[in-house]
């Protein structure tokens, strides 16, 4: 039995047990388990306390059940076991490398940022706005596109008219997913608040684009900073917004970044 997500770790898992003989392998993917400090219940749009209390305790508590756990980063085996457990083992979250490859560059008038993913809290699409907000002012040609949808959506859109961003932003909802999504973009951004280990960030390599992450959870073993990409404070839009300049002044570094990235 191999079980993700948290109404199948939990039904998987009793099922599995009771059935007797079943080996249970559980895959987590993400930080939401994390209680410490209760930094995901302080999230502002996590109103579901199932989601945000019950399911996190439920989930370490079924740990016990399990032959294996996987786990997508040593970020996230850290929520569940600070000692050596050899039933825990970590499997960075995959992608197709044949799928994604350098694309040339269509649109040379505006400097693309890129941000790809599910349009909620936890993605720090916010954080990103209010960098923007800077950049626009020393690089007016630059330009952001959103790829994907979700709950903040409406909230998002607001906050680009309320920064006056609306000629700098383009939200293009979900697109077929491929390296098409990367053709365009000159800098990936991944502001995440919580992540447990982004494939994005992997799709962006392979397509050969620098990127620039928060220095938190898994996009911390993706990306050595000023090695392979830039990592920046999480959650400091400031410290955002200097990384991203940092690469528009200078794009042989944005280039050698891409290239180890690429590598």
């Amino acid at each position: 039995m191999h079980t993700h997500t948290n109404k199948a770790n939990w039904h998987g898992r009793l099922a599995a047990t009771i059935s007797k003989n079943v080996a249970i392998v559980t895959t987590h993917h993400d930080l939401s388990d994390d209680l410490s400090g209760k930094k995901y219940l302080s999230s502002p749009m996590n109103t579901d306390w199932m989601a945000g209390f019950l399911y996190p305790i439920l989930n370490k508590y079924c740990n016990r059940l399990n032959t294996t756990i996987i786990c997508v980063s040593r970020a996230v085996q850290k929520i569940y076991t600070s000692s050596g457990n050899s039933r825990y083992k970590i499997i960075y979250a995959p992608f197709d490398d044949q799928l994604f490859h350098p694309h040339p560059k269509t649109n040379n008038n505006k400097f693309i940022l890129g941000i790809v993913g599910r349009l909620v809290w936890q993605k720090g699409h916010q954080i990103l706005l209010q960098a923007l907000q800077h950049i626009i002012q020393d690089y007016p040609n630059v330009h952001l596109v959103i790829i994907g949808q979700g709950e903040l959506e409406s909230t998002l859109k607001q906050t680009v008219e309320q920064l006056q961003l609306t000629q700098h932003v383009d939200f293009c909802g979900d697109q077929e997913h491929g390296a098409a999504i990367y053709k365009d973009i000159d800098i990936y951004v991944q502001p995440s608040i919580s992540e447990g280990c982004s494939i994005t960030i992997l799709e962006a390599m392979a397509s050969k684009i620098p990127v620039v992450a928060a220095n938190h959870g898994g996009p911390c073993e993706l990306i050595t900073s000023n090695i392979n990409g830039l990592l920046f404070s999480a959650k400091d839009s400031q410290s955002l917004y200097q990384s991203i300049i940092n690469l528009i002044k200078d794009p042989d570094k944005a280039n050698q970044l891409a290239q180890a990235g690429y590598m």
